[in-house]
This record gives structure tokens, sequence and C-alpha cells, in this order.
């Protein structure tokens, strides 16, 4: 993998999943614990062994169907489903497999070199016939010892880096004058809508919100990559999700896409996108038109050259870039471990 950490192991399974032209199966492996990816035609399946029932409960795997012996998730061939699923593998492989993304293995296996594992039957021995009257009883056969099965504790999550804040926050103020279209795919007020699981399942008495461990996994790599400086692994993980932007009204054939803007204390013009709806309507109030792009396309398409960025204002995973800054993030990749030094307060 080109890129290191959890950063660098979501871009591998990503192109991975999206490269593949035919049925194939890969491997998420750690020193004893591992889990598969399956792609087929119309689908994509996260398998895992039973390594911590109570977590993958909370997680919400599907348990395990009669006669297999592993947990599963599975998702349609949609390039939202796969990558939902592509952040939820790695965020399941933090917390059961290894919290070291230097130790893990992701290739493509060989379903009969590395087959999932069956699930454990128990055989119950037949009991021994009733001696007749005339003979006298046979003693009780032994009973089979007991087979005791060590399962090792499950890894533990990696601690929460400490967020850095990379430039002094400024005050914002919204500047409705800016004027600038974009010629990106509208998406006016449309929330994220979570992908329907294929397996049907029983519902738990307290059914977990799936969305928000995904959203949860890409604002953890958000964070570990400010605390370590790492623009490269920051902007990767932005790669693979949609933002937010706040708008001055809706758009129309008239006036197009208008973002709005926020200004810093030196006056300098900042376009803030958000990870989630919520977010931007915690910041910019409740009603407030958007619009939902990928985070490609509004780099690909940015409105104005001397506008800067701000990556969810306020949070602890916040990134600023300058109009300078994020130039230079357009024309060319920074190497991993730097910033612009525009952007480093």
């Amino acid at each position: 993998m080109g890129e290191a950490g959890w950063a660098g192991l979501l871009t591998a399974v990503h192109d991975a999943l999206f490269a593949c032209d035919r049925e194939t199966r890969f491997a998420l492996a750690g020193t004893d614990r591992r889990l598969w990816l399956t792609v087929r035609a119309d689908s994509v399946t996260a398998e895992i062994p039973a390594y911590d029932p109570a977590m993958l409960t909370e997680l919400d795997w599907r348990p395990p169907a009669p006669g297999q012996g592993v947990w599963t998730y599975e998702v349609p061939r949609t390039v939202e489903h796969v990558e939902w699923l592509c952040r939820f593998a790695v965020h399941g492989a933090s917390l059961l497999i290894t919290p070291d993304p230097g130790t893990l293995t992701f290739y493509e296996s060989d379903p009969e070199a590395d087959p999932t594992p069956a699930p454990v039957l128990t055989v119950v021995p037949d009991l021994a016939p009733e001696p007749s009257a005339p003979e006298p009883p046979e003693p009780p056969a032994p009973e089979p010892a007991a087979t005791l099965t060590v399962v090792p504790e499950p890894a533990e999550a990696p601690p929460a880096s400490a967020a850095l804040t990379l430039v002094p926050e400024p005050e914002f103020i919204v500047v409705p004058e800016a004027e600038a279209t974009l010629a990106l795919p509208v998406a006016v007020r449309t929330a994220p809508v979570p992908p329907a699981p294929l397996t049907v399942v029983p519902e738990p008495e307290a059914a977990p919100v799936w969305p928000e461990d995904p959203l949860a996994a890409l604002r953890a790599v958000l964070s570990d990559a400010v605390a370590s400086r790492d623009l490269t692994g920051y902007v990767s993980a932005l790669r693979t999700a949609a933002v937010s932007m706040p708008l001055l009204d809706d758009p129309s054939p008239e006036t197009g896409v208008r973002p709005a803007v926020v200004r810093g204390a030196d006056n300098a013009i900042f376009l803030p996108v958000f990870t989630s709806p919520d977010g931007l309507a915690e910041f910019a109030g409740i009603g407030v038109p958007f619009l939902t792009v990928s985070f490609d396309d509004l780099l690909n398409d940015w409105p104005e050259p001397d506008w800067g960025m701000i990556v969810d204002p306020r949070a602890e995973w916040t990134l600023t870039l300058t109009a300078g800054s994020l130039a230079e993030l357009r024309a060319f990749t920074a190497p991993a471990g730097t910033l612009p030094e525009a952007a480093a307060g």
C-alpha cells in the first residue's frame, strides 16, 4: 500500500473492490484473525468468524444462518453501498482483528486455500443398551473429556488521538454577495439514504443506527490525520465520501448554484464543507439550502481560485486550507506526513 495507516488501508480496500471485473474474494488479515470481502456480479459480502459475538451484534453484523459458521453483511453492488461497506469493514477490522493497521495484510484470497470456518458440531455418543436381567450390569463407559477452546480476547480499539487545530479559528460572517456558479451534479437537501441490507434477520430490541458507524470511522481517520499532520491521508479519506456545502438559495436555471462563503479575520474568503448534513445544519442553521456532491467533484470544479476551504468548522478534525494551499493540493499530491505551509497554523 502506498499510504500508511487506516487511511491507506481504506484506500486500498476501496480501489480493489471497485476494480473487480469478475467474482473475486479478498482477505483482510492480522496475525491470527481475518475477515473476507467477496465481490460478485450484483453484490458484495463481508464475512468474519465469531471472534466476539457481543461486539459483532453491537456493530450490526448479521449472525450466522443455520449451517454457517461466520457472521456476514451483504450489500448490493452500487457505488454508494460499496463505499459504505469499505468503511464498515475497515472499522470492524480495527475493533475485532487488530488496532494496529501496520500489522494488517490485504490480499486476494483463494477460497480453497483460505476457506471460511465451518460451524462447530457437537457429537453426542449413543447411550449403551441396558443389559438383560441374567447378565451382570456392564460398568458405565467413561464420559468423554470436555474440550476447552480458548478464544483470544478482542483487541482494543485504537485510542482516539488528540485533535490539532491547524490554524486559529476565524470569526465567521456570511457573505451573501458571492455569486460563483458550479457545474456539478445537484442533490439539494438530500440526506444520505442508508443502503437496505439484503439479509433479513429478526429486529433486535434496540436496533443500532448503522450509518453512524461509517461516519464515525471517517471522522476518526480525519482526526488521526490532523494529529499526525498527514494531508495525504486526510484527503484520501475524503475522496471516498460526499460533502455538503451551504447555499445562498435553491439552485435555479436563472441563478445557478451560489455557495454561501465565510470570511476569516484577515478578510480571506473560505467555502465551508461538511461531512454530514447534520453538521452543516448545526453550523449554518436548520432550513439553510445545501448541495451534496462528492469531494473529488468539488475539488476538480472549485468555484473561485481565491477561495480557501474549511472542512467541518469548529470540529475536532477540522482542516483549514488557504486559497494558495488549496491550489497546491489541486496541482499535485503532497507527500505523506506534510501539510502546505499556509495551512499549518
